[in-house]
């Protein structure tokens, strides 16, 4: 008579635990240079399976390199984003709607960060966008200025018949 099977092995899911990402707003410029989002376990236990969520549409073009897998309690990784050559959003559309990036891990909470690839004429932050500075050190997002709300009226020189203050969007120092 055969000996019999050994007993099952009984695994237990991974303890819970809590992911942070450094920012919530991220702008790129088509076809600009690649940002990084930083992904922390700001939680007691492992987190494991740290990924973007596949469901998670970018732009034609637009492509991302997830550094993580598994990260220790107070652990950090790396998500790179490289913008395509396709806005998020039409030009002029006076709702633009970012991808919504979820980053998940098997044991986690599910942080996003709102990826906005912008191009001239893109709507952003209330405004068009009329300028473009990619030259931004890679550890910040990409500033965009505008002159003009979406809804003001545009001269039909291009030239703008208001200003406002350029702005830029920053990831925390």
């Amino acid at each position: 008579m055969p000996p019999p099977p050994p007993p099952p092995v009984l695994t237990s899911p991974a303890a819970a635990t809590t992911l942070s990402v450094s920012l919530s707003v991220l702008a790129l410029k088509v076809s600009g240079a690649s940002r990084s989002v930083s992904v922390v376990n700001t939680g007691a236990h492992p987190a494991t399976l740290v990924e973007v969520d596949p469901a998670v549409v970018f732009p034609a073009g637009t492509t991302y390199l997830n550094h993580c897998t598994t990260l220790a309690p107070g652990a950090t990784c790396t998500i790179t984003i490289t913008p395509g050559a396709v806005a998020s959003a039409l030009p002029g559309a006076l709702a633009p709607v970012p991808v919504s990036m979820a980053v998940r891990g098997s044991n986690t909470n599910t942080p996003t960060v709102q990826v906005h690839v912008l191009d001239y004429g893109s709507v952003y932050q209330g405004g068009h966008v009329f300028a473009l500075d990619d030259a931004t050190p890679p550890a910040r997002a990409s500033a965009a200025r505008w002159p003009l709300p979406a809804t003001a009226p545009r001269s039909t020189t291009g030239a703008s018949t208001t200003s406002r203050p350029a702005r830029c969007l920053k990831s925390p120092a």
